[in-house]
Order: structure tokens, then sequence, then C-alpha cells
């Protein structure tokens, strides 16, 4: 595929990922100030010295956020990591195999399902599964997986050259709209474990009603999930030729 053919909202859309991992790994030679360093009066509003302004307890707003971004990256992206793999895995084993394979990974699929919210990752895992499922098996019901298996191609030439890219759109929609629930759902995960991200900065100025941190937080992850869902609707267009053309 060319890059020319890629959309220009697509490359707005890496560069905002690619700015938000670039600050994110690069936080402590960015960052104007430490990540618990008080350099000014409680809640001081934007300005040059401090572009976001300082929270309840005079640290720089604009720091915590770089930093904090860190932690929530790294357990977002390790739990999508996760997920996606097994997800994957298992969701192809299950739709290949069928049978009595089909049926304990689906058992196994409402086990995880009931699992505390403590631990989303299993859930997103398990809701991925679902959904990669039953796209495989609606493509390998397609007529043209028939007409392959009829002309004698081994069933994992058949996944690999026709079954997986007409359901590689699903999928990612799959994974964008997980990985949006990660990322805002790793407060719990913060917050339970007192990891020094986001998350559990947004409900310490939560408790001391430190409205300024909670409007940056939200618009944060607001942003995060508009700028994923656009990759997924963007990537499903590159991958689906035959929704780059109008009918």
């Amino acid at each position: 595929m060319r890059l020319r053919s890629i959309p220009v909202s697509a490359w707005i859309g890496f560069a905002g990922i690619a700015l938000a991992l670039f600050c994110a790994l690069f936080a402590p030679y960015i960052a104007p100030y430490g990540e618990r360093e008080v350099v000014g009066e409680v809640w001081e509003p934007m300005g040059a010295t401090f572009l976001l302004g300082t929270d309840n307890l005079g640290r720089d707003l604009l720091s915590r956020l770089i930093f904090g971004a860190q932690t929530t990256i790294l357990v977002a992206s390790c739990a999508t990591l996760l997920s996606f793999s097994l997800g994957v895995l298992l969701s192809f084993t299950a739709a290949v195999l069928k049978g009595w394979t089909d049926q304990a990974l689906s058992r196994l699929n409402d086990l995880m399902m009931a699992i505390p919210t403590l631990i989303f990752a299993l859930v997103v895992l398990a809701h991925m599964m679902r959904m990669t499922r039953a796209a495989i098996l609606n493509v390998m019901a397609s007529p043209y997986v028939e007409t392959a298996e009829l002309k004698g191609l081994s069933r994992m030439r058949i996944i690999a050259r026709h079954a997986g890219p007409n359901a590689i759109a699903p999928i990612i929609n799959v994974v964008a709209l997980n990985l949006a629930y990660l990322v805002v759902g790793v407060v719990v995960v913060e917050v339970v474990f007192v990891y020094p991200g986001i998350g559990q900065y947004m409900v310490d100025a939560v408790t001391v009603r430190d409205m300024p941190v909670v409007q940056a937080c939200g618009l944060l992850f607001a942003a995060v999930y508009i700028v994923l869902n656009m990759i997924a609707d963007i990537l499903a267009i590159v991958f689906n030729p035959r929704l780059r053309h109008p009918k």
C-alpha cells in the first residue's frame, strides 16, 4: 500500500499517538519540573511559568500529567498486548477446531466475564475472544472460503490468505474500543494498587475538589478515546479497499 493513499486524518491521529508516547517515554527530560516537586503556590492559574497551573499542593500540573502518562500507558499497553494476543489465538482455535474445544473455550470465556472488574484485563480478553470468534466464524462460512476448501487448500493457508485479512476490520474495531476502555478504566487499577498515574492523580483531585485537575484529566481521557476510535475507522478503511471507493 502506498503512503500517499493514507488519509490526512490518519497522519494526524498517528502524530497525536506518537506525541503522547514520546511524552510518556521521555517524561524526565521534557517535564519542566519534578513529579512531586512543589514549585509554587496552591492552585496557581495558567500562565507563562506554569502552563496548566498548579494543583492543591503547589506542584506543576503539566509535569504531573506527563509523568502520570508513563504509568497509565504502561498498564494499558501491557493489558492490551496480553488480551489481544491471547484473545485472537483462542478465538482462532475455537472457530477452527470447533467441537469440544469450542465449547470448553466458550465456558472459559463465560467464567472470565464473571471475574470482578479489578482484573479488567481478563474481561477485555473475554470480550475480544467472543467478538473475534464471531468474526472468524462469519468469514469461515463465506462462499470463497468454501471454494478454497474444495480446491484442496490447507486450513492454515485458508486462514492466512483468505479468512484472516477479511476478518481484520472488526478485530481492529474491537481492539480500539478495548484499548480506550483500558486507558480510562486503568483508574481502578491505579487507585487500588496505588500506582502514581493519571487515574490516581484524578481521584486525588476529586477528593480535594481540585476542579482544574479533574477537567484536565477528563479532557485527556476523552481525547484518547476519540483518537483511538478515529484510528480504528481509518485502519478499517486501509485494510478494506472496498471502503475506499464510493458505491
